[in-house]
């Protein structure tokens, strides 16, 4: 207890422990309550007060003047949150981006400096920018229509709305305390769908059903042969939703638009609707999540009017994708070979190019039947990356090889002949590709006829100085 330290006594009779004690001054103070079975108090004299068995302590600080029930931004916490709950003070994954019809939440606990909850009747005021509806609570209320909500109760929770139905906001929302920033967060609540986008991923075959899309086209996806992206009149990436914004639409939300299917691609649909990942795209909006369209070829050729339609089902709103050109070929028969350039130097980074060709001669499906991995001899070179036997097709039907031009010892310089073997195919009709190519070391050399003849040019010049300088010593 540092220099008024002291020791109290209570015998055994006592039916309460209790004492009164003043501190000397300012600072920390531990009170420590030791017992003993013995009768004789000299046991615990002031020089050995700790003997016996310590039963409990209190710790006690003293100030010269109590901050209690003032607000500490210290013991505060603040976060979003996908609903009204227990403030944690860390955003909520997915809390910055809510769909349309959804609220935004944000969360908050207030304390003093002793970590104890602020009592009611503090002053709260939460404002919103861009228009947004707010209310200090757990729920809109009454608050529809305002931005500024002000209460003097003590809350835990803000709830943030749309202003306009079906339309996206964002927005920034801050809270204070009697005049004091408590905490400044921003988010999102996303609009209905306004506008569609359909990129087709690859060259659909003619002799199977729809192909999968492999991770080395760039989509880490499960299947389909394109690709349906939503967005709000903001721009930002949506997923279609149902009218409850929380949960996802059916694949039947979808429809191909009438006329869109010929006799080339006679049928598509989407095969699976978007799904939220915690991950995010490079706005912070939504995640890199996509529709997957499914189709049916009827024969080789490609078919430019693919395009879905979708109604919102709160406005009954229906929205139409743009025309996208979706190709239909035959699996892999033939293939061509090309690098990328005639010649290289060493250390040059080289690509070998394989177009797959189908039984017509044209671009080949994006298929990996038929066309298993290929068996390369590409002297002077090492490759660094192969597509391999399941990863050999992309968008247009070829694949893409990469070499490093050199070995371990080194480039011997001249013209050679990369010979391209892909098995599968070479069995039945397909030719084993010789591809020409040279290698240098990229280093300037002279041959000895090189050097010999800049000799007998130096003496000729010399010896026609020589003669210039026998006139001139004539003519004096």
């Amino acid at each position: 207890m540092g220099a008024d330290a002291k020791s109290i006594y209570f015998d055994s009779t006592a039916t309460s422990v209790a004492a009164l004690w003043t501190p000397g001054a300012v600072g920390t103070y531990t009170l420590s309550y030791y017992t003993t079975a013995s009768t004789n108090t000299g046991a615990m004299s002031t020089t050995s007060r700790t003997t016996g068995t310590l039963s409990g302590l209190i710790r006690v600080t003293v100030v010269a003047a109590s901050v209690g029930g003032a607000y500490s931004a210290a013991n505060s916490v603040c976060n979003l949150a996908l609903s009204s709950t227990t403030a944690t003070g860390t955003d909520a994954s997915g809390s910055s981006a809510r769909n349309n019809g959804l609220y935004g939440y944000i969360n908050f606990s207030l304390a003093d400096a002793y970590s104890v909850a602020l009592s009611a009747g503090y002053p709260l005021v939460a404002t919103a920018t861009n228009g947004a509806i707010v209310n200090i609570g757990s729920s809109i209320g009454s608050a529809a229509g305002s931005t500024s909500v002000s209460v003097a109760a003590p809350q835990t929770s803000i709830v943030v709305a749309q202003p306009t139905a079906n339309a996206p906001v964002t927005t920034t929302v801050t809270l204070t305390y009697n005049g004091t920033t408590v905490c400044t967060k921003t988010l999102t609540i996303r609009g209905e769908i306004s506008k569609m986008t359909v990129t087709p991923l690859i060259t659909q075959s003619t002799g199977a059903g729809a192909r999968t899309v492999a991770s080395n086209l760039g989509y880490a996806l499960s299947g389909g042969v394109f690709t349906l992206d939503t967005f709000d009149s903001a721009g930002n990436k949506v997923i279609p939703v149902t009218s409850d914004g929380a949960t996802i639409a059916s694949t039947a939300a979808f429809a191909a638009v009438t006329g869109s299917v010929d006799t080339i691609v006679s049928a598509y649909s989407i095969g699976s609707v978007a799904t939220g990942v915690a991950s995010t795209d490079a706005t912070g909006l939504w995640p890199l999540s996509s529709s997957l369209g499914l189709a049916t070829c009827a024969k080789a050729g490609s078919n430019s009017n693919l395009q879905l339609s979708y109604q919102n089902p709160v406005s009954g709103t229906v929205i139409t994708s743009n025309k996208a050109t979706l190709k239909c070929a035959g699996d892999p028969y033939s293939y061509t070979a090309s690098w990328d350039k005639a010649s290289y130097v060493q250390g040059e980074i080289a690509t070998l190019t394989v177009q797959f060709k189908d039984v017509a001669g044209n671009a080949a499906a994006s298929s990996t039947t038929g066309s298993s991995a290929a068996v390369i001899s590409a002297p002077q070179m090492t490759i660094t990356a192969t597509p391999g036997a399941s990863k050999n097709a992309n968008a247009s039907g070829a694949v893409v090889h990469t070499f490093t031009v050199g070995t371990g010892s080194g480039v011997i310089e001249g013209s050679y002949n990369a010979l391209v073997d892909y098995g599968t195919l070479t069995a039945v009709a397909a030719t084993v590709q010789s591809v020409p190519y040279k290698v240098s070391t990229g280093i300037s050399s002279v041959s000895n006829a090189d050097v010999l003849k800049s000799i007998v040019a130096l003496i000729a010049s010399i010896n026609k100085q020589i003669q210039a300088l026998q006139k001139l010593i004539l003519k004096r």
